[in-house]
């Protein structure tokens, strides 16, 4: 840190930022350059007068060596340390990154930013970055790398801007940035529902966006209407996938996950009596109403109703499954989770039900 501190001092940052402008096209002095640039970051002696041209000089460093990996490799490095997701954000959204490598690299490093405390990521910046991923994923529709890491993206810039502290004001006008990201996100989940990983990459990230919004946020209401085929009639979008991916359990974790904090308990019950024999749906069914149940202090009057008709569905899936250790384990929890809230509802749950509850949790032991 003293040399680093030392060299910083002795005017060198501002020398070098003027070397790797004067010398752009040349691979090698590129190269180290953004390894001293990502060193003098790393050690905080980066200050706050050079901070945009550091940010400049990357910039065309992405333009001019989007080939040569290495250097590639410590420009981005070199983002990281500094923080500059505006470094990023303009060549991705110009078309600089024309392989499909060069933009899991950059997609990875604008994951890797601070969001709310570097140059261009601020929530009012949010817009910005949201366009450039949406243009990255529409450049690689059929990369699989590409669309998982531009989708990690989006679900934490949307949540990001839901979640700041900027005026309501601000984030009102943000919300359409959010909604573009959710768009994204729900088209992936349509156009490629036959491939388990990129839905789960989806499911995970709307999760994600949920999660940061309060029940009456317009966010959430779109997102559900969007699930459930907008009248809520017919088969909707999770139950599709849930049916063609009934095995992977995984990608069942996170669809029940997803049903249940958009739509409620009722559909993950639906999945279990319609799957009565998949091991793959049981589990993940069972943990997710331990999550739903047992993380929840105020739950939905739609999910207290359903208390006794869950309580039924894991003791059927113990029954069914005896044999599985992990299943019980699971069941266990989540009828004591359930448990809990039996006396928010005085009546619904008889007597009778709760001591099946007992005996099982006991046959178990």
């Amino acid at each position: 840190v003293d040399m680093r501190c030392a060299f910083s001092d002795l005017g060198g940052l501002p020398w070098l930022l003027q070397v790797m402008e004067a010398n752009a096209h040349h691979g090698r002095i590129q190269l180290y350059g953004c390894k001293l640039l990502s060193a003098l970051c790393w050690g905080g002696c980066l200050v706050e007068a050079h901070m945009s041209k550091a940010v400049m000089v990357l910039e065309r460093c992405f333009v001019q060596h989007e080939a040569e990996e290495c250097v590639l490799y410590w420009a981005f490095w070199a983002v990281q340390q500094l923080n500059g997701a505006r470094a990023l954000v303009n060549p991705m959204r110009s078309g600089c990154f024309k392989t499909a490598s060069a933009m899991v690299a950059a997609l990875k490093s604008l994951s890797a930013v601070k969001l709310g405390e570097s140059d261009g990521a601020c929530a009012e910046d949010m817009p910005a970055v949201v366009d450039a991923v949406v243009h990255a994923m529409d450049m690689f529709s059929e990369r699989y790398d590409v669309l998982y890491e531009a989708m990690a993206v989006l679900g934490h810039v949307a949540a990001f801007v839901l979640g700041s502290s900027a005026c309501a004001s601000v984030r009102q006008q943000l919300l359409a940035c959010v909604e573009v990201a959710v768009k994204a996100l729900l088209h992936v989940m349509v156009t490629r529902s036959s491939d388990a990983c990129s839905v789960q990459s989806a499911c995970v990230a709307l999760a994600g966006i949920i999660e940061s919004c309060p029940e009456a946020s317009p966010v959430r209401a779109s997102i559900r209407a969007a699930l459930l085929g907008g009248s809520g009639e017919g088969e909707h979008l999770l139950a599709k996938i849930s049916a063609a991916h009934v095995s992977n359990d995984s990608l069942q974790m996170e669809l029940m996950w997803l049903n249940g904090i958009v739509i409620g308990v009722g559909p993950i019950l639906q999945q279990m009596a319609q799957h009565s024999a998949s091991h793959a749906v049981q589990l993940p069914a069972i943990r997710t109403l331990a999550l739903l149940y047992g993380e929840r202090i105020e739950l939905e009057a739609a999910d207290l109703t359903s208390l006794p008709a869950a309580l039924q569905s894991v003791l059927a899936a113990m029954r069914r499954f005896p044999e599985n250790i992990i299943l019980q384990q699971h069941a266990c929890y989540s009828l004591c989770a359930m448990a809990e809230h039996v006396a928010d509802v005085p009546g619904s749950v008889s007597d009778e039900a709760l001591s099946q509850c007992a005996v099982a949790a006991v046959e178990d032991l």
